[in-house]
């Protein structure tokens, strides 16, 4: 009973390590064969693949907690400042704006600031109207850059769209112009039901593990050439701060073709 409960948290800990499904199928079916058995019954004898395995249940009980926590509410707010920006129920004209990645704790600011400073940029006809993504509430567990759950809730924030707007810009900035050319690569029926006339997208990144890797590449510095440590941060990274990250998932690069080519896009770099 407790070499198979041992078994089974040495599974946990290889899909912690390493999220992708068919590795850890495979790593599974490798541990419960024959020769499977044998190498169980010497790692239970051994205080370091105890130690793991117990540091496996931690971690995925950190992982179930973060997960019971929920996301953020879906929050969507039209910005004005100065008397300036049209009412979202009487105008024709908005723009949606899709922020970058920031600390949950600075997010409701950081949103603000940044969405004031489109009013330089649009005329005062235009509502602007922004929103916070899963995970800006500090749940970490939601945190998936430009994936499933930033497609859901962009995609949310584009259906509640008014009716009486005939023109609709959405404008994003690093995470959230990536999220739009996933989420209009994905659903591009909502161009033309919502009225989307153009988007503005900020520097977007092209897959969302390469700014993964270029971040660790700067923390690690020379130790970014040790064998192993790079893919053991990495693991850390998506198991704690952005465990929605799929390795398969969809990505800007691969979503952009999806796009029809008659919508005006300003790509700024």
């Amino acid at each position: 009973m407790f070499k198979k409960l041992f078994a089974l948290t040495l599974c946990l800990c290889i899909c912690t390590m390493q999220p992708m499904t068919t590795v850890s199928r495979a790593a599974s079916t490798a541990l419960y064969s024959a020769s499977g058995k044998k190498i169980i019954s010497t790692l239970y004898r051994s205080k370091i693949a105890r130690t793991l395995a117990i540091g496996a249940l931690v971690t995925y009980g950190i992982r179930a907690a973060f997960r019971l926590a929920g996301p953020c509410k879906p929050n969507i707010t039209d910005i004005k400042k100065n008397s300036l920006g049209a009412d979202a129920n009487t105008a024709e004209s908005m723009v949606i704006y899709a922020h970058g990645f920031a600390a949950p704790g600075n997010i409701e600011p950081y949103i603000q600031q940044e969405a004031h400073l489109l009013f330089k940029t649009y005329p005062k006809e235009y509502c602007v109207r922004c929103f916070s993504f899963p995970d800006a509430r500090g749940n970490l567990a939601y945190a998936n850059l430009a994936q499933h759950d930033d497609i859901k809730r962009l995609k949310y924030v584009i259906e509640q769209t008014p009716k009486n707007i005939k023109h609709l810009i959405l404008h994003g900035v690093s995470r959230g112009a990536a999220t739009i050319i996933v989420t209009l690569g994905t659903y591009p029926d909502l161009i033309e039901k919502y009225h989307i006339k153009a988007i503005v997208i900020d520097s977007p990144f092209a897959d969302p593990h390469i700014p993964i890797n270029n971040v660790v590449k700067q923390v690690l510095g020379r130790a970014y050439k040790i064998p192993g440590i790079p893919a053991c941060v990495n693991g850390l990274i998506r198991t704690f701060y952005i465990q929605g990250l799929r390795a398969y998932g969809p990505t800007p690069l691969t979503c952009l073709r999806n796009i029809p080519t008659n919508l005006p896009i300003l790509h700024m770099y």
